[in-house]
């Protein structure tokens, strides 16, 4: 396509006055309803991104549990202990260097016991030293409640390795920047795991209860 210079338009305008006058019109029109349409798309794009951040708003306010409920622990047939993971994906990952992926119910490669390192780790719920426990354990993305069965072994730290494992509930502290867009991955990928955005203190009040509840049934 040739390009049209100055000299062309002048010489155009000239033979043909009228027809330039009525282009020039034509086109003027067509730049102001172009510009009309970008400004409308703009608009309209910061609507969108108004309502967005409204339903993220709304859902953050109704993910924060304002009690967190206890548990269902009437199924419950061995121990219930504090563990804690990393999210990767949407997953629940071992915080070790091994990332292993738990599933809700987990059933460990070999059977631990005291002069081998196979197991489920986990930590004991101690009433008693509770506050330390929370203090030095809650600090990566999510912890929660599993139920141990089998061989169980425990270590002179609270730390505990058991032959089965199964997800009793998790928590996720409301302190992290990406938890509203990682909890809708975890719902899906453990259904009927209960999943509770909440505060350390929140957490803190209910191991208690559950520790308490553990030292009088056990």
């Amino acid at each position: 396509m040739t390009k049209l210079s100055k000299e062309h338009f002048q010489a155009f305008a000239e033979k043909y006055p009228e027809r330039y006058v009525e282009l020039k019109k034509q086109a003027a029109y067509e730049q102001a309803y172009r510009q009309t349409l970008k400004r409308r798309e703009l608009e309209c794009a910061a609507s969108v991104e108004i309502q967005l951040r409204t339903c993220m708003e709304r859902l953050q306010k109704a993910l924060i549990v304002h009690d967190v409920p206890s548990p269902d622990l009437s199924s419950v047939e061995g121990l219930v202990a504090f563990r804690q993971w990393r999210v990767v994906n949407g997953e629940l990952c071992s915080s070790g260097t091994w990332q292993c992926v738990w599933k809700s119910v987990m059933v460990a490669d070999s059977v631990p016991t005291p002069d081998n390192t196979h197991g489920l780790y986990c930590i004991k719920l101690d009433p008693v030293g509770l506050v330390t426990q929370v203090i030095g354990h809650i600090g990566l993305d999510v912890c929660g409640l599993v139920e141990l069965r089998g061989r169980i072994v425990e270590h002179y730290d609270r730390v505990m390795r058991a032959e089965w494992a199964r997800i009793l509930c998790v928590f996720w502290r409301s302190c992290y920047a990406d938890v509203y867009s990682g909890v809708p991955a975890l719902i899906q990928n453990y259904p009927g795991v209960p999943i509770y955005v909440t505060t350390l203190e929140k957490i803190a009040r209910l191991l208690f209860r559950v520790a308490v509840w553990q030292e009088r049934n056990v």
